[in-house]
């Protein structure tokens, strides 16, 4: 079982309410939390397999639920 810190949480309840969006999105919805911590739990979500991030465009990455057996490294790895 993950322990997921506060913010941990809130990123994944913004990710189950809007699934899908994008990490400028992702930010907007959680403005208790600078660009650093959001960047942070997002990458330590992603190599945990509990989020998956595809790039979209130049600079734009979309945050989404992922799933038992579907890591994909840190957020750089996801370009």
């Amino acid at each position: 079982m993950i322990l997921l810190s506060p913010a941990a949480e809130q990123i994944l309840d913004v990710i189950l309410r809007k699934p899908g969006c994008l990490m400028e999105e992702l930010l907007n919805e959680c403005p208790a939390l600078t660009w650093n911590q959001v960047f942070i739990e997002v990458d330590r979500l992603s190599r945990d397999g509990e989020v998956r991030l595809m790039r979209k465009g130049p600079s734009q990455y979309v945050v989404m639920r992922g799933g038992p057996g579907q890591a994909h490294g840190s957020v750089t790895a996801a370009r």
